[in-house]
């Protein structure tokens, strides 16, 4: 997802030095807001939607801990992911600070050390927004290229389908991976006679390939939401695999799974983002 950032230090060098670890560490940045006071930066928090906060801890008038208390009595920025980046040595106030959205890095760093610190305080909310980013542009896909609606729940004669065809698109940027989408028994022929116009007369291999251009449709939606509408990607030819066993997961990681529930049957989409998802 692009991140809108908030970097809160008292030195003009510390600042531009952080926003530069943060270009080169290839996370996908929207605004990158700046202040030189915990005070400034609860005046930017409320003036912008910021999905990040990197705040140190002495700053003059009000400090990061000072201006992190702050935000958490406050609902609308009560959970806001926040990385305190200081020299602070003391385990004591470290601890203190610590908690599912707040993580530490000490100065100096490196910009992949950033990186890693900062997902480890957004990791939990990204995987929700890429989890709801998938579903939106498989959802959007189905209903405009085959005309295929969401069913509200997964009907009886549904549940005990097999996987019939597998298709994996790989896609390489300043994020990579692949999407797999999987189609269960039944779905594939009304896939391809929505999207050929040709009621149950398609062929095997033109279901497939009906599928592999949805998989191709999907992905193409799915990135600019996940990474920015400026961002360019190589997208691959969408790859095959015919029957109950699936494609290999050559990214190592877990992937964002959505399951996808429609009149006509049941697909699954799966997101493998290279290096545990890490934007």
């Amino acid at each position: 997802m692009v991140l809108n950032v908030l970097v809160a230090d008292d030195s003009a060098v510390m600042r531009a030095m952080i926003i530069k670890s943060l270009r080169l560490s290839g996370l996908p940045l929207g605004d990158v807001h700046e202040a030189s006071s915990g005070e400034e930066g609860l005046e930017v928090l409320d003036q912008n939607w910021v999905d990040l906060a990197l705040v140190d801890l002495n700053m003059p008038d009000m400090n990061g801990e000072e201006m992190i208390e702050k935000m958490r009595e406050n609902p609308s920025t009560s959970d806001l992911s926040v990385v305190v980046v200081s020299t602070e040595g003391s385990e004591t106030r470290i601890e203190r600070l610590l908690n599912e959205s707040t993580q530490f890095i000490h100065k100096p760093f490196t910009p992949e050390s950033l990186k890693e610190t900062i997902m480890e305080a957004i990791g939990h909310r990204m995987g929700n927004k890429m989890e709801e980013e998938l579903e939106k542009a498989g959802i959007l896909t189905f209903q405009q290229l085959c005309f295929m609606f969401q069913a509200p729940e997964l009907k009886d004669q549904m549940k005990d389908k097999r996987v019939e065809a597998a298709v994996s698109v790989k896609f390489r940027g300043s994020i990579c991976g692949k999407l797999v989408v999987k189609a269960y028994e039944g779905l594939l022929p009304s896939i391809a006679a929505n999207m050929l116009g040709e009621e149950g007369a398609s062929s095997k291999r033109q279901q497939v390939d009906a599928l592999g251009e949805m998989a191709n449709v999907i992905c193409g939606n799915l990135l600019p939401g996940i990474a920015g509408s400026e961002e360019v990607f190589h997208i691959n030819a969408p790859e095959l695999e015919w029957g109950e066993e699936m494609l290999e997961n050559d990214t190592g990681q877990p992937p964002v799974e959505v399951q996808l529930v429609l009149d006509e049957g049941r697909a699954d989409l799966l997101l493998y983002l290279e290096g545990g998802g890490a934007l």
